[in-house]
């Protein structure tokens, strides 16, 4: 019963994608001809909201929020920010992780994030995707720890289980070739391998070769490219662990196949270390600047919102500091699961006002005022 539910679930979605088609804008029509690639019209969106305003995003926040899941109880165009505020984040995340299954990690099947991506895109949003995949040999989940330091090294060419690696990755290629409407590609965020610099993940400080981590993510983007993906915009996302350019490089894989910089950071929030938090986004903007690239907060936020007022008295503190701090593009919160799990305030929550300034500031974009904005360019 359930299988059969989440199918229903699904077709109804693509009826409703269908007729679905109010989101475009002047704006993104002239950049959109068939003479520029996707791609470049992303990043071209990105940059022109920097320094005029900072676009705000959520994981997986079409699929389900606090007291309501989009699958389970038949809703469409929902969010706990659209709820909240009267208009949807401008920048919607979601994850690959489990792509061998129909459901990914978060128990959201892979048809449904496909149909949220395609109506995302279609009323304006911009999409990133993470991809928290299970170890290709213990098949354990993206937080186990691997037997041992030379795991990584089995991944990348002429690695030991190389193939095997790339039977997911064709996977990967073949949902983000998927992404299409009309035959046009959707172009998409990807930010593989995040958070490297920590140790929790397969692919982590303690588990992974600076030099190896390179090569992973380097055979992840190039093998991607080479089944026929050209609609992702690269991101390069470690976490809190540096205080200086060079420590931020340590993991970077090259200038040539990543687009975006950016920085996941939840633990010097949750020890009050704001000053960190902006003198880290000035290096990683420093850096996009000189190397043509897109700097962002890729991650971020305050688990059941234990932070009092984080939304004015933290995030938006710390992303509108300087000058340099307000060039990033956008910020991203992790997603409301559950009443233990969730980063945004849901209608009746406490801080439910707070967001509601927060949205209102003149430095955050949300969808509305994002394809206003484009609107008006």
């Amino acid at each position: 019963m359930k299988k059969l539910t989440l199918s229903l679930f699904t077709t109804g979605l693509s009826f409703l994608l269908i007729g679905c088609g109010g989101g475009t804008n002047k704006s993104t029509d002239k950049m959109s001809s068939d003479t520029i690639a996707p791609t470049e019209v992303l990043k071209a969106q990105l940059r022109s909201v920097q320094g005029k305003g900072i676009l705000f995003g959520q994981h997986d926040a079409l699929s389900y929020g606090i007291g309501w899941n989009a699958a389970r109880d038949g809703i469409f165009d929902r969010s706990d920010i659209k709820t909240v505020t009267g208009s949807h984040p401008a920048l919607f995340s979601w994850d690959l992780g489990h792509i061998d299954d129909t459901m990914n990690l978060d128990s959201v099947p892979f048809d449904s994030i496909r149909a949220y991506i395609i109506h995302a895109y279609k009323i304006g949003g911009i999409n990133t995707i993470s991809w928290h995949e299970r170890n290709p040999i213990t098949n354990e989940n993206a937080w186990s720890k691997p037997d041992s330091t030379t795991n990584v090294h089995n991944f990348i060419p002429r690695g030991s289980k190389v193939e095997l690696f790339n039977q997911k990755l064709d996977k990967v290629a073949a949902f983000l070739n998927s992404l299409q409407i009309d035959g046009k590609k959707i172009p998409v965020i990807f930010r593989p391998w995040h958070e490297m610099d920590g140790s929790w993940f397969w692919w982590g400080n303690d588990n992974c070769s600076h030099d190896d981590y390179k090569a992973l993510y380097r055979h992840t983007i190039n093998y991607l490219r080479s089944k026929g993906v050209d609609n992702m915009v690269t991101a390069y996302s470690p976490d809190r662990n540096f205080f200086t350019e060079e420590e931020y490089l340590q993991w970077y894989p090259g200038d040539d196949i990543v687009d975006i910089v950016g920085m996941d950071n939840y633990s010097d929030f949750t020890e009050h270390k704001l000053d960190d938090i902006v003198k880290k986004l000035e290096i990683v903007v420093e850096y996009a600047k000189k190397h043509n690239k897109i700097p962002a907060m890729t991650e971020c936020g305050s688990e059941r919102l234990a932070i009092d007022n984080w939304y004015t008295t933290n995030l938006l503190k710390v992303i509108t500091a300087t000058e340099k701090t307000r060039q990033i593009a956008y910020a991203q919160v992790w997603r409301n699961h559950r009443m233990e799990h969730f980063y945004v305030p849901f209608k009746g929550h406490t801080q439910e006002q707070d967001f509601v300034t927060f949205a209102n500031d003149s430095h955050i974009m949300l969808l509305d005022k994002f394809n206003q904005f484009k609107a008006e360019k």
